[in-house]
């Protein structure tokens, strides 16, 4: 889907906000979508909502000073995670990727889009958000708390606890989420659901340069006879670096059985794990940056019938898709194995300090 899918769903549940907004996001670009978000902020400010937004010091470069003047001088709380400072040398790395909007503790919005342009219009890039209710709402209200408190003087009111009931109430979902290189639930998570997968490990990933255990593991789960499925952008992408790292990695991927697709026609910028009936989905892609530098969050939910969807979403992706089959990629010119196999290794240098941002 594209933000013309989820984008009026979110401004319409800012529209009827009683109490209180949390806003989270890495990419924010000042434009339409961005203009509209920041209107509907301002009009439930000044309708008594409390409301607090929390973007990325470096994912919203683009947002302009004028649209952050208008938040702050219309009652929205407006923060900016880690600004940049050159004293900071390394600290300047560590970014908030998480993208969350959550209304009066009873509905949440998550998954990989910003506030941008790029994801509407006849260019837009693939990607998706889910509402979710319930009591794992709270869980994803504390994660916002916990972050903002880290940073900020000014104070949360505490969360509401009379949680509405919800039609997915017997749906097994938590979330989980990174702090950085020594807390990374969200991996620690996959890793343990592909190791006991039975039919099938589905993946999308807007930037996939996988470590080594991932793609052992991924090996081990084809070998077994899992179905193994791995949809990475095609031509259309923010970062061909990153995609021509990510195809260093094809060729011993292919020969153990695993089946690779590129998205055509638009940027997937999609961040989704179907194995069997479990779905992690949210900010975090399968690639070395998020494990190492950034905040991410994603929704886990183990459920029959949410696994279906989530099938029926990538099996309609797949036919926007070209496979790489190993027979395919070893007749590649000279000049595209050339520059695989160049930023292959620099990859592994880039991946050693960090140097490769991502949206």
């Amino acid at each position: 889907m594209n933000g013309s899918n989820f984008y009026p769903k979110m401004l319409t549940a800012i529209a009827q906000a009683q109490s209180i907004i949390l806003l989270e996001t890495y990419f924010v670009e000042s434009g339409k979508i961005c203009n509209q978000f920041i209107t509907a902020l301002i009009v439930a400010a000044k309708r008594g909502v409390n409301v607090f937004v929390l973007f990325d010091a470096m994912g919203s470069r683009g947002f302009d000073e004028i649209d952050k003047t208008r938040l702050q001088s219309n009652g929205v709380n407006l923060c900016f995670y880690n600004p940049m400072k050159i004293k900071a040398f390394l600290n300047n790395f560590y970014r908030d990727h998480r993208k969350l909007l959550l209304i009066d503790d009873q509905i949440a919005y998550v998954g990989g889009a910003g506030l941008s342009d790029q994801f509407i219009g006849d260019e837009y890039w693939r990607d998706n958000m889910i509402e979710i209710r319930g009591q794992v709402v709270l869980d994803w209200h504390n994660l916002y708390w916990q972050n903002w408190q880290r940073i900020n003087t000014i104070t949360i009111p505490s969360l509401t606890t009379d949680i509405k009931s919800t039609t997915t109430e017997n749906a097994l979902g938590k979330v989980s989420y990174t702090r950085g290189y020594f807390f990374n639930q969200i991996k620690k998570n996959l890793f343990v659901e592909i190791n006991k997968s039975q039919s099938r490990v589905w993946l999308a990933s807007a930037y996939f340069v996988p470590s080594l255990k991932l793609r052992r593991i991924l090996c081990r789960a084809a070998i077994r006879g899992v179905d193994i499925k791995l949809m990475v952008p095609g031509i259309k992408t923010d970062n061909n670096m990153a995609r021509y790292i990510g195809q260093g990695y094809y060729a011993r991927l292919l020969k153990k059985g695993v089946q690779i697709f590129e998205y055509q026609n638009h940027f997937i910028h999609s961040k989704v794990v179907l194995v069997d009936h479990w779905v992690t989905i949210g900010s975090a892609n399968l690639d070395r940056w998020s494990a190492k530098w950034n905040l991410e969050a994603n929704q886990e939910i183990q459920d029959k019938v949410f696994a279906q969807s989530v099938n029926a979403m990538f099996v309609a992706d797949l036919q926007n898709c070209e496979e790489i089959t190993l027979e395919k990629w070893n007749k590649r010119s000279p000049t595209q194995k050339l520059k695989v196999w160049f930023w292959k290794y620099m990859g592994k240098l880039i991946a050693k300090i960090g140097l490769n941002g991502r949206k």
